[in-house]
């Protein structure tokens, strides 16, 4: 027989169910050819669509998760950061909310200013992140064998919504890690601070 000096695909088409008797057919028509099967693997080669379906599957629900779970803890570790920033700041400024509280700033004021501090603090990290995200996407053409292209402009209309996405994410979780120590804040008895300073 003839070699073959490159690869040789051989594609069939057969309705729904009929996978078992393509199989079969081919397996055969390879033998004829001449074409050994591999000790214990028999033709290995031969893929279903439905194999091409469930892979596709599997890769996207494993380099999903992969990433979740590297995004999860990497918003943990941001968030206690955030977290012992926020109860350092607190804790500095321990005698000015007491002294706001004695000229009659409420309990709410007290934690909206927290707030808005944490925020303020935040933003710039985000923003930063967001701008090397960008950066990194567009000179990485995949990630884990995965094309970072939703057709022929990149990520195209999807990256807006990604980064703001990603950014209100960021945030929410920097609130929500400081909201003990803003919570904090707003108990300090104002003559019980002044004096311990």
């Amino acid at each position: 027989p003839e070699d073959f000096t490159s690869t040789v695909h051989l594609i069939t088409r057969g309705a729904p169910g009929d996978e078992p008797k393509l199989r079969a057919a081919l397996e055969v028509a390879l033998k004829e050819m001449g074409v050994e099967p591999v000790p214990g693997v028999a033709f290995g080669a031969i893929v279903t669509g439905q194999d091409l379906l469930d892979k596709s599957l599997q890769d996207l629900v494993s380099e999903g998760t992969a990433v979740g779970v590297a995004g999860g803890l990497v918003l943990l570790l941001a968030a206690l950061g955030i977290l012992g920033v926020i109860g350092f700041m607190v804790a500095s400024r321990t005698k000015e909310i007491a002294v706001r509280m004695a000229l009659g700033s409420t309990r709410m004021r007290v934690f909206r200013m927290m707030l808005y501090d944490i925020v303020r603090l935040v933003v710039p990290g985000v923003a930063a992140g967001l701008v090397i995200g960008a950066v990194i996407i567009r000179m990485t053409s995949e990630i884990m064998g995965t094309p970072l292209t939703l057709g022929p402009d990149g990520v195209g209309v999807m990256e807006p919504v990604i980064y703001a996405g990603a950014a209100a994410i960021a945030i929410a979780a920097a609130i929500l890690a400081g909201l003990p120590a803003a919570r904090r804040a707003t108990k300090v008895p104002p003559m019980v601070a002044i004096k311990a300073e």
